[in-house]
């Protein structure tokens, strides 16, 4: 039981870690995009 348990705790932390970096990349690129439209703005 306690094996199983250790085993889909490590299944869950991964699956949280590749979503932590999925939703990085998403503020990344959002963050690039209105970098972009703000200097477009400005000059």
């Amino acid at each position: 039981m306690q094996k199983q348990f250790s085993e889909d705790m490590a299944e869950t932390f991964s699956f949280i870690v590749i979503n932590n970096e999925y939703i990085q990349k998403i503020d990344d690129d959002l963050i690039i995009k209105n970098k972009t439209i703000f200097i477009k703005e400005n000059f």
